[in-house]
């Protein structure tokens, strides 16, 4: 219960204020904030004081939309538009977008990772980052046997840097990077020998109300296959077909960045196919009528424009498995035995702390079909999958 003194800047800009306007001026700038998140200072009707703790205010009597009742309302800025990239980062988290973007607010830990600690393990986010890292190096090289041999380079330096677990479990997790690179490369460069003359890049541009997506549209290859449109190829570090089923199955939730850029160069007026080699799948994509994309699209850019006004209750592993079966749509994001809730975010768990909550105003399940049910219909019509052929199939010259 004692008055904690301001940071060493604050006090320094008091000071400077004080000595050349007097101590009033500083007083009349001044705030004092309750030391504790819990305090109901914080939550008193027509206050000065804001907080963004759903937790608290919950059990304050407050609602969700005290976040914004002090925003002005947003308007883009017509000479910074929207990028594909943009709204894809988006749909995968609109509250942490509004978060980021609007309110300029960071939850993430920034402190320094301690680089002398010894691996013992690779997780699922580091052998990404790996896959990345050693196919994005060689992808630049002119043959898959160059693209390959640069790749098997760098996966040495990596282990002798100490990027692996050492001994037996680097072996083998350098094997399996081994096998899972060079699978990857011989596909990517495949899909090359489809398209092998390389195209200009398109620019994009499509506009609705004061929302403005423009961007450029890169990797543009032709080929005898689809004569007068070109096909754009993507090479994707992740798995991209869902996990243990026997016909490769898209998985939905790789898909929003295709969806959004298959859209984008329809409703400019262009056609395009689309080609993602994944870790264990290559995925095709055909290109959407120009009406059904401009829809679409219009769509999603003004849900964007209502997802910077205020944060959006959609979540989109817990949307896609509430289209599914919404009784599985709490677990999802709340979590459970051994599975991590996708509500453990600290964007989401900042407004919505549990699926209560996110689904109390009926906007969830409304936008969830709105968004996720059509990348499920466009999925259905436009995007076909094929796991990478075998290691053997290659050899003797068979279809995998």
């Amino acid at each position: 219960n004692s008055a904690q003194p301001p940071s060493v800047l604050v006090s320094q800009l008091r000071d400077y204020l004080s000595a050349g306007w007097g101590k009033q001026v500083v007083e009349e700038r001044t705030t004092h904030h309750p030391l504790q998140a819990f305090s109901r200072r914080y939550f008193e009707q027509n206050g000065t004081l804001l907080t963004y703790a759903r937790e608290w205010r919950a059990a304050h009597g407050e609602q969700t939309q005290a976040i914004v009742a002090a925003l002005p309302a947003f308007m883009p800025d017509p000479e910074v538009p929207l990028t594909i990239s943009a709204l894809t980062t988006f749909l995968r988290n609109p509250v942490k977008a509004f978060f980021r973007q609007r309110l300029l607010v960071m939850f993430e830990n920034h402190e320094e990772e301690n680089d002398d600690e010894e691996c013992f393990a690779v997780d699922n986010l580091d052998e990404y980052k790996l896959i990345k890292s050693l196919t994005s190096a060689a992808t630049v090289k002119q043959s898959n046997a160059e693209a390959q041999d640069c790749a098997l380079q760098a996966l040495a330096r990596l282990r002798r840097a100490g990027g692996l677990p050492f001994k037996g479990f680097g072996d083998l997790k350098q094997q399996e990077l081994q096998q899972t690179v060079t699978t990857m490369l011989r596909s990517w460069f495949d899909e090359q020998a489809r398209f092998p003359d390389a195209a200009e890049r398109q620019s994009v541009r499509v506009q609705t109300g004061v929302v403005v997506l423009e961007d450029w549209i890169d990797q543009l290859r032709c080929g005898a296959e689809f004569v007068g449109a070109p096909a754009w190829l993507e090479l994707e570090p992740g798995k991209l077909c869902v996990k243990d089923r026997k016909e490769p199955t898209p998985r939905l939730d790789k898909l929003p960045g295709a969806w959004i850029r298959s859209l984008a160069i329809a409703a400019s007026g262009l056609q395009a196919h689309g080609v993602m080699v994944g870790r264990d799948s290559v995925i095709e994509i055909a290109p959407v009528s120009q009406e059904t994309a401009i829809t679409t699209l219009t769509m999603l850019l003004e849900l964007w424009l209502a997802g910077m006004q205020a944060p959006l209750p959609l979540p989109p592993r817990t949307a896609l498995v509430w289209l599914e079966d919404n009784h599985k749509a709490a677990a999802s994001y709340e979590g459970g035995f051994r599975i991590e809730g996708e509500g453990k975010d600290s964007y989401l768990a900042r407004v919505y702390p549990d699926f209560e909550a996110l689904s109390e105003d009926g906007r969830f399940a409304v936008l969830s079909e709105q968004v996720y049910g059509q990348l499920n219909a466009w999925a259905a019509q436009h995007v076909t999958a094929r796991y990478h052929a075998s290691a053997e199939a290659v050899e003797t010259g068979q279809a995998a």
